[in-house]
């Protein structure tokens, strides 16, 4: 909703600038402190609610339609309604804390996971996409990134979309919204186009990209192979040093390999081999230094000492102080 509303109501609900601007933000505390709202608990799972629900109370006062919208496509069949209408759809969407915002229609659907759907971009010429073939239509399908005339979304998650007809600035897309209904018409009534654009969805060979950090690939990288099974049996049975580390290095799949090590040397490091302790403190640096999905130690110390200034028991500061001089600990190098 709030991807809607900063492209194309930011006249009625303001959006705060991130760092000054021209970037925009659309954190929850920041919303929040932009309208006014006291987000002093920020981050308490119960003060963030309260803060949505007041969030939400001065949209449904500025846009009552707008915000109507959204609570009927929260479901599934609301969304189908919307997207099923016979005027075209305004998709709002924040990327890089800039806005964006297309004319789309829905085009077709993949049969054999219905939750997939095609918007068109009425911002490309229907005339110069409708008479593809099926092969340069696929092309289209297959394409990844932003831009082009489809854009692939689901319907089981939230779309940023609203009804054309709420939007008030009549020029925000470049094109008269006169031209772009007939263009969504065009778009609507060609039959053919759809059932290539569904059949095209159909035929996606589903790729999934490499996990980033290797906790993501235990599930990812295929089941152990006996031997590997085999070992890691052996290895949780073993308190013996030597042996850990031998089963370590006999390991055919590199994934258990590497987690056995970290557990080694959670137990034992420094006195590991060498090259499993450089690894090992590779990892700590990494983890410790950048903010990564697992933040860092500068990071949660910076937070620790926003805390400690404010006005707290004598055990919450003992308690802080205490985790604050343990991270400081943890800093590799120290």
């Amino acid at each position: 909703m709030i991807h809607n509303i900063a492209s194309f109501f930011s006249k009625e609900i303001s959006m705060p600038l991130f760092d000054g601007g021209p970037g925009i933000s659309y954190k929850l505390e920041h919303l929040a402190k932009e309208h006014q709202i006291n987000a002093e608990d920020a981050h308490d799972a119960i003060a963030d609610c309260n803060l949505m629900i007041s969030l939400c109370e001065i949209i449904k006062d500025k846009l009552p339609d707008v915000f109507q919208s959204f609570i009927n496509t929260s479901t599934k069949q609301g969304i189908k309604e919307l997207l099923y209408s016979d005027s075209f759809l305004a998709l709002g969407e924040i990327h890089r804390r800039h806005t964006f915002q297309y004319p789309v229609v829905f085009c077709g659907s993949d049969p054999s996971r219905p939750n997939e759907i095609v918007l068109f971009d009425l911002s490309y010429d229907p005339e110069d996409i409708l008479d593809l073939d099926y092969s340069e239509i696929n092309k289209l399908i297959q394409a990844k990134g932003r831009d082009g005339p489809l854009k692939k979304y689901k319907i089981n998650k939230t779309i940023p979309v609203c009804p054309s007809q709420l939007v008030k600035n009549k020029e925000i897309f470049d094109i008269s919204f006169q031209e772009l209904q007939e263009r969504a018409d065009r778009v609507t009534n060609d039959k053919d186009f759809q059932s290539k654009i569904s059949q095209a969805m159909e035929d996606r060979m589903m790729s999934f990209p490499e996990p980033e950090f290797i906790e993501a690939s235990i599930y990812s990288g295929g089941f152990p192979s006996q031997r590997d099974k085999d070992l890691m049996q052996e290895f949780h049975l073993t308190e013996n040093k030597d042996h850990l580390i031998k089963i370590s290095r006999n390991f055919e799949d590199d994934r258990f390999k590497i987690f056995a090590e970290r557990i080694i040397c959670a137990q034992y490091a420094p006195d590991v081999p060498e090259d499993i302790n450089v690894r090992y403190n590779e990892l700590l640096q990494e983890r410790t230094t950048t903010d990564g999905k697992w933040g860092s130690i500068t990071k949660s110390i910076i937070e620790i000492d926003e805390m400690l200034e404010k006005d707290l028991s004598d055990e919450d500061c003992k308690i802080l102080k205490a985790t604050k001089n343990k991270l400081s600990s943890m800093v590799v190098g120290d």
